[in-house]
């Protein structure tokens, strides 16, 4: 998209209808009146978390043959991921979900751990 002189922004030069500067403006205000500029940081974390993430998991297989042991083939493939809800252990022994600005706040490091399950095959072949 380019911007002519005159505030008004084309989609190319095939003639198609142009929008101007205000218009483009006023989709993106509406965009982030309606979603937040926060909740589209956020929707965007959990798509990868929840789908890209799993997508490139699901389904992995690494095999391996040991020198040792050559007629024994092992075979692990990647399940399903999933982390650990994050809280935080008071000095009183209370527990209590922690969340990005109690953590900023009180100057804690805010990470959780990540886990996948595995099926681990063992294959002999014979000889």
């Amino acid at each position: 998209m380019s911007t002519n002189n005159a505030g008004r922004s084309s989609t190319g030069s095939d003639g198609d209808e142009e929008i101007s500067t205000k218009e483009v403006w006023t989709v993106v205000s509406a965009f982030f009146r309606s979603r937040g500029f926060v909740q589209n940081q956020i929707h965007s974390f959990n798509k990868f978390f929840n789908q890209t993430l799993q997508e490139m998991v699901t389904g992995a297989v690494i095999s391996f043959r040991p020198e040792t042991r050559r007629e024994v083939i092992h075979s692990i493939t990647f399940l399903q991921l999933y982390c650990d809800k994050l809280t935080l252990t008071e000095s009183d022994g209370t527990v209590a979900d922690l969340y990005p600005n109690i953590a900023r706040l009180r100057n804690f490091t805010y990470s959780a751990s990540l886990y996948v399950d595995v099926c681990y095959k063992m294959i002999k072949k014979k000889t």
